[in-house]
């Protein structure tokens, strides 16, 4: 019934018709998969990633409905006082059983790039952003490198402190007390060849030489 309502706005229709184009499609190169995979979720990986509409984590990896957790964000940012985040890295650990979690940030993101201004960003989003131009505030390089080159080593810069704090992490804590094989990874992906390009990770000791930070 819903397929003929005659407001629907023809963008939306669109969807809808590819939604059902996708589903045919899927169903045909991988018979009864969704049927299957409608009972149980046990990924590998979750993905803590920035909300841009250009990164698909799922379609950059090549990976199939329930194959992998997803968390997004402006800047993929790991804040300690964000509940959401946090449960999800709980969950994600504790209930489904991960075995590795990706922070990754991509180079040309908007929020980063917000948070190197020097004026105050207000609103929600500034707000969310203040701890990342705190940090850039104080200690940004005074070299001659490009805006450019600034801008792409502070995405760098920004996945490997927000896996930091992936491994700072109660759930992340608790898990490698326990003895948990649980891998946490930084990656930076570009948006102009697709491709994810690693930046470290950590698995329970000394999380900042493994994630390559500098000493602060």
């Amino acid at each position: 019934m819903s397929a003929s309502l005659p407001d629907r706005n023809a963008d939306i229709q669109q969807l809808m018709d590819n939604n059902q184009a996708w589903a045919e499609a899927f169903e045909r190169d991988n018979p009864g998969f969704l049927q299957r995979s409608a009972t149980q979720q046990s990924p590998k990986f979750l993905w803590i990633g920035c909300a841009d509409s250009r990164v698909s984590p799922d379609q950059i990896l090549g990976l199939k409905p329930g194959e992998i957790l997803v968390h997004r964000n402006i800047a993929n940012l790991v804040r300690s006082d964000d509940g959401n985040c946090q449960a999800i890295l709980e969950f994600a650990i504790n209930v489904v059983g991960v075995e590795h979690i990706i922070v990754c940030g991509h180079y040309g993101c908007a929020g980063v790039a917000t948070a190197m201004q020097a004026e105050p960003i207000g609103g929600l989003v500034g707000e969310w952003l203040a701890p990342v131009q705190k940090f850039w505030s104080e200690h940004k390089s005074d070299s001659s490198a490009q805006e450019e080159e600034q801008k792409d080593y502070y995405c760098q810069l920004n996945a490997r402190r927000q896996a930091l704090s992936v491994c700072q992490s109660v759930p992340v804590q608790q898990a490698w007390q326990s003895g948990r094989s649980l891998q946490v990874h930084a990656w930076v992906y570009q948006l102009a060849d697709g491709r994810v390009q690693e930046l470290g990770s950590a698995s329970g000791t000394d999380a900042e030489t493994g994630l390559g930070l500098p000493r602060i």
